[in-house]
C-alpha cells in the first residue's frame, strides 16, 4: 500500500528544503560571495539613468568580467553590405543602423536590410558618421554627402567630408566636417562661429558643445567658443570624445588625454594608451569607459581600474571604429576588420580552463563547508575558491577519471561517484572503501544519505544501499532501463521514489514496484524528483516535459503547454520562480503557474534565462547544460551552479530580470506577382493573381531567438496564425474585397505587442461586379456558371503548377542530399581503410570495438610477411606494394564475410574472427600461410621469389572475467606467438592461449616471463594439427 496524505504522497519533512534530484539548496558562509561576485553597480547605474530621465533602463553590469558578458558577432556573411562597420546609431523605433564603406544597413536583431547606391540612387560609401533624430529620421555623413533616411526614402546634399553627427538642444543635426562645425537647418549648413577648419569629433554635454579638431579641443557654450591647444608633441587629431562624471576623455591619433575644463592630463590610465591611435570612446550608463583602438579594446571600470581585453576573450587587432550603447544597455562595437560585435549583460559567471580547471567538461557540483565549490569533471575533482580552481583529486587517483556525481554527507565527507566506482574524500585524504568494490562495474548516477548514516547509490546497474557496513542491491536486473537509477526522493514513511530511465518506481519494504499514477511515464527517462510544496510533486524528464503530481493525479506539461523544450535535467525554486536546466540552457516558470489548476492556467509562460549557446557567429561560451550526473544543479543562496561542457556556470538568480519588450512590429513590404509594393495607409493590389506575400519585422536587439510573431487577415480569417520566428506571411487566391492585415510580436511567452496593421484592397474582376450580376439576372446564369468553371480550372492549374514546382524542388533537394550522403559515406570509408590494401585500419577497429566486444569470443591472428625488407631493398617499394596488395586480397578471399581484416602496420596484418576458438583459427591461419606460400605474384620480378609469412594466434577474452578489457592483451599474446615462429625458422603458425592455471593477475606478468608462464600452465602453446 502506498502512503497518502489527503490522497497524495507525503513529502519527507527532512527533504522539503533539500531536494535530491532537484537542485540542492545550501546556505554557506560569506566567502561564497567572493566566488560569484555581486551586481550592485548595475543598480546604481540604473538609478542614475532614471534620475537623468534617459530613455533606457538597463546597462552593462560594471562588476561583470568581460569574458562573462554575452558576445555576438555578425559580418558580411550575415547580410552586412561590407565588413567594416564605421558608425552605429539606433532610430526612434529601435532599429540599429550601421554605416560601412559600401553602404548602410538596418538591423532588427536578426536580419540586415542593406541600402546601397543600387537600391537608393545615393552614394553611400565610407559612412563615417550616423545619428538618429527624435522624429524617426536617420542621418549619415560620408566623404561627399549628408544623407537623410526616413521610412526607406533617402535624400542627400553635397557636403565637405563629414566625420561626426550629433544633435543640438532642439534636435537639429550638428555636423563636424572638414570645413568646420555647423547646424543643419532648412537644407543648408549654418557654421558655428569659432569652429572653422577640420573637426573630427563632437560631444554635447547639456548646453556645452565639445568639438575635437587638429591639435585642438574647442568648447562652445551659449554662442561663445574657446579652444584649447593639445599638449605639445607630435601632431595629433582628436578622434573621439567621452564624458565621465565631470571628466572629459579625449581620444587622439597619438594617445588618450583627460581634460578638466582648463588643463590636459597626458597621464592615461594605462601607459600604453599614451601613444596609440584611439579610434573610438564611449562611457556607458554603468560608468565603464570603453576605448577602441586598432590593436585592442580597453575598458576602464568605474573604480578606475583599466584592463586590456585579453586575447581569447576578444579577437586581437580588432580595429574598433565605433562604440554605441543601445536603449537596453547592450554595447555595440563596429570593427574595421571584423564587422559588428554586441556585448550584452549576462547573469552568469563561467569558471573554465581560464580559471584553472584542468578539464572543462563538468558533470557535477557540490558545496563545501568553507564556501568553496567542488567540481567533478571528466578529468578528476577540482575545487573553486576565491575565483580560482585547483585540482583536489587527480583523475589517476580515482577508480575512473570521470567524476559523475558528488555528495557531501552530514559529517562533511565528500562521496565521489565516478563513471566506474565510488571514492571517499575525508579530511584531505582519498580512500576506496572495499565494501563498495562491486560498484566499480557501474556508472554512479547519484549518491544520497537517508536516513543519516545510510547511503544510497543510484547506478546504471541498479540501486544500492550501504548500511552498517553492508552493501545491498535493489531493482531490476542490470541492462534494463528500469535498473538505471537517475533520481531519488525519500517519502515520509521511509519509502523512496526512484526516477529511472523507464519512468518512476517506488521502493517500499525492500520491494520495488511501479506506482499506478506513473504509467504515462513508462519508457521515459525521469531526470529529477522534488516537492514544489507540501501538496505537489514535480518531476522532470529527458524528453517528455514536466510532471506534476497532486492528489494522486499526474499532469504532464510539454511544449504544447508553453514550455520552451520537453527536456529538463533539474529544477530549483527561487522566490516566486522555478528554474529548470536543460539541453537548451536554463529557463524559468512562475511558481503560481505550476501550482494553479489546469483550468486557470491555459498556458505556461516560460522565460529563457540562458541559452545553450550564448554566442552567435563566434566560439561558444556557455554550452549549457549537462544533466546526466548527480549534482547537476546546485543552489547556493541566490546563485545557481550549473555544469556545462565549457566549465562551471554560476547564475545569479537575483539579477535575472524580465526581458525587454520588443519594438512595435513594422510591415515592410508586400509582394504581388513579380513586384514589391511599399506599404501605406491602404495598399491596392492590381487586377490579376491574388497571391500576396507580406514581409514584417520587429526591432529586438537582445536574444532574437526568443522573439516570435503572430498575424491574421481580418476579412479572410479572423484567427491568429502563430508564425514563430518567421517574418513573412503568405496568402493565395484571396477573394476580392478589403482586408486588414495585423501582426504582433512578443518575447518568449510574455504579452503581445501592439499590432502593426495594413489595409489591403483586392479588386474584383468585371464578372464579379455586383451590379452586373443583378442586371444580368437569370438570363446570364449559364454564362456565369461557365465563367465560374473556367475560373476554377485556372486556379487548379496554378495550384498544380505550384505543386509541380514544389515537387521538382523537393526532388532536387532529395538528390542533392543523396549525393551529399554518398560523399560523406565515401569520406568515412576512406578514413577507416588503408589506402594501399583496401583493408581496414586501426581507426576502423576503434570504431567497431563496441560491436565486436558483444561477441562471445574472438580469435586474433597476427600475420607478418617474412623477409619483406629484403624485397623492398632489392626490388623497390613499388614491388613491395604489389606484394602487400595481393596478400591482402588473399586474406580477403579466405576470410568469412563477418571477419575483420586490418592492415596493422608495415607488412603486418590483423585478422579478427568472431566466434572462432584458437584451434579453428589455426586451421584458417594455415590456409592463409599456404596460400601466400603458393601464390604467384603479378610482378614479373617476383617470379623466382617465394614469399612466406609467419602467423601468431590468440583469442579474446583471455579469461571470462576479463571481458571488460580491450584487445591489447590478446594481440600481445598473438605477437609473442608470431615472434616465436620467427625465431624458429619462420613460415609457420602458432597459437599462445591461457592455460588451465591462468588467472587475471598472472596474465599481467612481464613479457620476459612467457616461458615460465608456459611451464607453469598459465599459458599454453598450440600448433596446427
Amino acid at each position: 500500500m502506498h502512503e497518502f496524505r489527503h490522497g497524495y504522497y507525503a513529502p519527507s519533512r527532512k527533504r522539503f528544503v533539500t531536494m535530491p534530484g532537484a537542485a540542492r539548496q545550501e546556505r554557506l558562509p560569506q566567502p561564497i560571495r567572493a566566488i560569484v561576485g555581486r551586481r550592485g553597480m548595475a543598480w546604481i547605474a540604473l538609478l542614475l539613468v532614471l534620475l537623468m530621465s534617459a530613455p533606457a533602463s538597463h546597462a552593462l553590469d560594471a562588476n561583470t568580467r568581460f569574458r562573462d558578458y554575452v558576445l555576438n558577432n555578425w559580418s558580411s556573411a550575415h547580410g552586412l553590405p561590407q565588413i567594416s562597420v564605421l558608425s552605429i546609431t539606433q532610430d526612434r523605433d529601435g532599429f540599429l543602423w550601421l554605416g560601412t564603406q559600401n553602404g548602410v544597413a538596418r538591423f532588427d536583431g536578426q536580419r540586415f536590410q542593406s541600402y546601397e547606391r543600387g537600391n537608393t540612387g545615393v552614394d553611400l560609401s565610407m559612412v563615417d558618421a550616423a545619428w538618429a533624430d527624435a522624429a524617426g529620421a536617420v542621418w549619415f555623413g560620408t566623404g561627399q554627402h549628408l544623407v537623410r533616411e526616413y521610412r526607406g526614402d533617402f535624400e542627400h546634399w553635397p557636403s565637405a567630408a563629414i566625420y561626426a553627427i550629433r544633435g543640438d538642444a532642439q534636435g537639429q543635426p550638428l555636423l563636424a566636417t572638414a570645413a568646420g562645425v555647423g547646424i543643419w537647418r532648412n537644407g543648408r549648413l549654418q557654421p558655428i562661429a569659432g569652429l572653422a577648419g577640420p573637426f573630427f569629433a563632437l560631444l554635447r554635454q547639456g548646453d556645452v558643445l565639445w568639438a575635437g579638431g587638429l591639435n585642438r579641443l574647442c568648447r562652445n557654450n551659449a554662442g561663445h567658443t574657446r579652444c584649447f591647444a593639445l599638449p605639445a608633441g607630435a601632431s595629433r587629431r582628436v578622434t573621439a570624445l567621452a564624458w565621465d562624471a565631470g571628466r572629459l576623455w579625449v581620444g587622439t591619433s597619438a594617445g588618450l588625454l583627460q581634460f578638466d575644463g582648463q588643463h590636459f592630463s597626458a597621464r592615461p590610465p594605462l601607459p600604453r594608451l599614451a601613444t596609440i591611435d584611439i579610434q573610438s570612446l564611449l562611457c556607458d550608463r554603468a560608468g565603464n569607459l570603453w576605448i577602441g583602438s586598432i590593436a585592442a579594446l580597453y575598458r576602464r571600470y568605474p573604480d578606475g581600474r583599466v584592463e586590456q581585453i585579453a586575447k581569447g576573450t576578444f579577437p586581437p587587432n580588432p580595429w574598433i571604429d565605433a562604440i554605441f550603447e543601445d536603449r537596453d544597455g547592450n554595447l555595440w562595437l563596429g570593427s574595421h576588420t571584423q564587422s559588428l560585435y554586441r556585448v550584452a549583460d549576462s547573469w552568469t559567471a563561467r569558471y573554465g580552463q581560464d580559471a584553472g580547471l584542468d578539464d572543462p567538461f563538468v558533470w557535477t557540483l557540490a558545496a563545501g563547508a568553507d564556501g568553496s565549490i567542488d567540481i567533478g569533471t571528466n578529468g578528476g575533482l577540482s575545487k573553486l575558491a576565491d575565483g580560482k580552481v585547483t585540482t583536489l583529486v587527480p583523475a589517476g587517483a580515482l577508480p575512473n577519471p570521470g567524476v559523475y556525481s558528488l555528495y557531501r554527507d552530514a559529517q562533511g565527507a565528500l562521496w565521489i561517484g565516478t563513471r566506474g566506482g565510488v571514492a571517499l574524500w575525508r579530511q584531505g585524504r582519498l580512500s576506496l572503501p572495499p565494501v563498495l568494490a562491486p560498484l566499480r562495474a557501474w556508472q554512479i548516477n547519484l549518491i544520497d544519505e537517508y536516513p543519516r548514516g545510510t547511503y544510497w547509490f543510484g547506478t546504471q546497474g541498479g540501486l544500492y544501499r550501504l548500511q552498517a557496513g553492508a552493501l545491498t542491491r535493489y531493482g531490476a536486473s542490470p541492462g534494463s532501463a528500469a535498473a538505471r537509477i537517475r533520481a531519488l526522493l525519500p517519502l515520509a514513511n521511509g519509502a523512496l521514489l526512484l526516477g529511472t530511465e523507464d519512468g518512476v518506481r517506488e521502493l517500499r519494504a525492500g520491494h520495488i514496484s511501479a506506482p499506478a499514477w506513473a504509467m504515462p511515464l513508462r519508457g521515459h527517462f525521469v531526470t529529477s524528483l522534488g516537492w514544489l510544496d507540501h501538496d505537489t510533486l514535480l518531476l522532470t524528464t529527458l524528453d517528455a516535459g514536466l510532471g506534476l503530481l497532486r492528489n494522486g493525479h499526474l499532469r504532464l506539461l510539454t511544449q504544447q503547454d508553453g514550455l520552451p523544450t520537453d527536456n529538463a535535467w533539474a529544477f530549483a525554486s527561487h522566490g516566486s520562480e522555478v528554474y529548470f536546466s536543460s539541453i537548451k540552457g536554463v529557463w524559468r516558470v512562475p511558481l503560481r503557474m505550476l501550482l494553479q489548476p489546469p483550468a486557470a492556467a491555459p498556458g505556461i509562460r516560460a522565460q529563457r534565462v540562458l541559452t545553450g549557446n550564448n554566442r552567435i557567429g563566434s566560439e561558444e561560451r556557455t554550452r549549457c547544460c549537462n544533466g546526466g550526473g548527480g549534482g547537476r544543479m546546485l543552489r547556493v543562496g541566490d546563485t545557481l551552479w550549473l555544469p556545462s561542457i565549457n566549465g562551471a556556470l554560476a547564475l545569479d538568480m537575483a539579477a535575472v530580470r524580465a526581458p525587454p519588450a520588443p519594438g512595435t512590429p513594422r510591415i515592410e513590404r508586400l509582394h504581388h506577382v513579380q513586384a514589391w509594393y511599399a506599404t501605406g495607409a491602404t495598399t491596392r493590389i492590381p487586377l490579376g493573381a491574388r497571391n500576396v506575400e507580406i514581409e514584417y519585422t520587429a526591432p529586438y536587439l537582445n536574444n532574437a531567438a526568443a522573439l516570435n510573431f503572430r498575424y491574421r487577415l481580418t476579412g479572410y480569417d479572423n484567427a491568429w496564425i502563430a508564425a514563430g520566428a518567421r517574418r513573412v506571411a503568405w496568402y493565395t487566391h484571396l477573394p476580392p474585397g478589403r482586408y486588414r492585415f495585423a501582426v504582433q510580436a512578443r518575447v518568449d511567452h510574455n504579452a503581445w505587442s501592439a499590432p502593426a496593421t495594413l489595409q489591403i484592397a483586392i479588386p474584383a474582376y468585371w464578372y464579379e461586379w455586383r451590379w452586373l450580376q443583378v442586371l444580368a439576372g437569370l438570363l446570364l446564369v449559364a454564362l456565369l456558371l461557365l465563367a465560374a468553371r473556367w475560373r476554377w480550372q485556372r486556379q487548379m492549374q496554378q495550384q498544380q503548377q505550384l505543386e509541380a514546382l514544389v515537387a521538382q524542388r523537393t526532388e532536387e533537394l532529395r538528390r542533392a542530399n543523396q549525393r551529399l550522403r554518398q560523399a560523406n559515406d565515401a569520406l568515412t570509408a576512406e578514413s577507416l581503410s588503408d589506402p594501399l590494401t583496401g583493408l581496414g585500419n586501426r581507426r576502423l577497429l576503434a570504431q567497431s570495438w563496441h560491436e565486436l566486444r558483444r561477441q562471445p569470443r574472438l580469435a586474433v591472428i597476427l600475420i607478418d610477411l617474412d623477409h619483406f625488407k629484403r624485397i623492398n631493398d632489392r626490388y623497390g617499394h613499388a614491388v613491395g606494394d604489389v606484394v602487400l596488395r595481393e596478400v591482402a586480397m588473399l586474406i580477403q578471399r579466405l576470410k568469412e564475410p563477418q571477419d575483420m581484416a586490418l592492415r596493422w602496420g608495415g607488412e603486418e596484418f590483423l585478422l579478427l574472427l568472431p566466434g572462432f576458438d584458437a584451434q579453428r583459427a589455426l586451421m584458417l591461419g594455415e590456409r592463409i600461410r599456404l596460400a601466400v606460400r603458393a601464390h604467384r605474384f603479378s610482378d614479373p620480378s617476383l617470379n623466382d621469389v617465394q614469399v612466406t609469412c609467419s602467423l601468431g594466434i590468440s583469442h579474446w577474452p583471455l579469461l571470462p572475467t576479463l571481458r571488460e578489457r580491450d584487445l591489447g592483451g590478446s594481440i600481445e599474446l598473438a605477437d609473442f606467438a608470431m615472434y616465436r615462429v620467427k625465431s624458429h625458422g619462420r613460415d609457420a603458425t602458432a597459437a599462445l592461449v591461457p592455460g588451465a592455471q591462468a588467472t587475471p593477475m598472472l596474465l599481467t606478468a612481464p613479457a620476459t616471463d612467457i616461458e615460465r608462464l608456459v611451464h607453469a600452465g598459465v599459458l599454453h602453446w598450440l600448433a596446427p594439427c
